[in-house]
């Protein structure tokens, strides 16, 4: 069953509206676990969609996009931890001084970070995608390492 760009537009709002619908009564009914491991699961199929994008569509075996999420991660803990947390956390080695003092609310390190791990993933993507095969999947398994 092939469907048209209406249908298609409709299903795609039946599915968000089914989706928000679903975290608000998922908060309401299921307790911090049980919300820990559905985050946990779209986490996880953020990844496996990345991964279906990079071997199903381009056919190239990368190894390393977990590394770029972990880069996001990390910039957006430092930019969303206060500076007492930064300072109990970096306490063996102090933080860079221009992060000491930086906290910024959700969405804009959020924001940032996607831009970090983008920029890591230009300067890294764009030598690597040069190699093919085995040598492809050994270079991006390294690199964000």
């Amino acid at each position: 069953m092939i469907l048209d760009k209406k249908q298609t537009r409709t299903l795609s709002v039946i599915a968000v509206i089914a989706a928000v619908g679903f975290i608000v009564l998922a908060n309401t009914i299921f307790g911090s676990f049980h919300l820990r491991i559905f985050n946990l699961c779209g986490v996880y199929i953020i990844l496996a969609l990345s991964l279906n994008l990079v071997n199903g569509f381009t056919g190239l075996f990368s190894l390393g996009h977990a590394g770029f999420m972990a880069i996001g991660a990390y910039v957006s803990a430092l930019l969303t931890m206060s500076p007492a947390q930064k300072s109990m956390n970096f306490f063996l080695a102090p933080i860079v001084p221009i992060l000491a003092n930086v906290e910024l609310p959700f969405i804009p390190a959020l924001i940032i970070a996607g831009l970090a791990a983008g920029l890591a993933g230009f300067l890294i993507g764009t030598p690597v995608l040069r190699l093919r095969d085995d040598y492809l999947a050994i270079a991006t398994w390294a690199s964000p390492r």
